[in-house]
């Protein structure tokens, strides 16, 4: 993660497991978490990053360092 990222570290391994390809059921059992706490992570970091999508978001954060 570099510096300048906007993300939170919830929003951050959200979008990590997201690009991993998990559905936010998955991503709620493993981030212990019930699946609209889930959507709501992608749509503030979304919002942070200045992006419109999900596939724009990941896209950015691996571009910009955010995740690996």
């Amino acid at each position: 993660m570099t510096v300048n990222c906007p993300l939170h570290p919830r929003q951050i391994e959200c979008v990590k497991l997201l690009a991993a390809g998990k559905t936010y059921a998955e991503i709620a059992i493993i981030m212990s978490v019930r699946e609209e706490a889930v959507k709501t992570h992608p749509k503030r970091a979304r919002l942070s990053a200045e992006v419109y999508n999900g596939p724009a978001l990941v896209a950015k954060a691996i571009r910009e360092g955010w995740i690996q």
